[in-house]
């Protein structure tokens, strides 16, 4: 086994291989969660309104499936910024964020360096959330819905 991907470990390639194999679940759940709920009498409404298959994956289903794939790209982003081990063990020496942290933490001993790194990460992360939720209340969502 080891001869037939010798020449894929520590490429590029490698890393996003395993890095899409290990979080492609976390990006399709929500997407499939959300497509679940879409009422399938605005689908039959478009297509008796003339709609083509296209233009109703276009203007209906894909409109409507955006809130999945921002929370699909919430749920995902900051593990995949974090991981340790895919890099460490497909890329032959590449370092991602988690592995800056891991080796300023554990290596070099310089704890507050690594914790900075870490709190600016999440500060990152909290802003990202919080920009969600703004256009979510700007756009109409939960918080805005009337309850019947």
């Amino acid at each position: 086994i080891d001869m037939l991907f010798k020449g894929l470990i520590g490429t590029n390639f490698a890393v996003i291989a395993g890095m899409v194999y290990m979080f492609l679940p976390f990006m399709i759940i929500p997407i499939y969660t959300v497509l679940q709920k879409i009422d399938p009498a605005l689908i039959e409404a478009a297509e008796d309104l003339g709609a083509s298959k296209g233009q109703i994956v276009r203007k209906v289903i894909i409109p409507l499936s955006f809130s999945g794939v921002i929370s699909g790209i919430m749920m995902v982003f900051l593990p995949a910024a974090t991981t340790l081990v895919v890099p460490k063990y497909l890329g032959n020496g590449m370092y991602l964020i988690g592995n800056l942290i891991e080796d300023i933490i554990l290596k070099q001993g310089r704890f507050g360096y690594g914790s900075a790194i870490a709190i600016i990460l999440s500060l990152i992360m909290m802003g990202l959330v919080f920009l969600v939720r703004k256009s979510n209340n700007q756009r109409g969502g939960v918080k805005n819905e009337q309850k019947v």
